[in-house]
């Protein structure tokens, strides 16, 4: 079932600026994609994952 125990990862969100994000995008390059994850505590933050 999409959203279960299964689906969590334990971790921590930062906030940081425009020019970080950017920066972390410039990194991340081809193989990894930024997409917006919904947090169990309801916020919303940008995560990295597997292109």
């Amino acid at each position: 079932m999409p959203g279960g125990p299964a689906d969590r990862v334990p971790g921590m969100v930062f906030e940081i600026t425009a020019e970080e994000l950017a920066a972390a995008d410039r990194y991340e390059v081809a193989d990894y994609k930024r997409v917006a994850a919904k947090l169990a505590s309801g916020l919303t933050a940008w995560v990295y994952v597997k292109a």
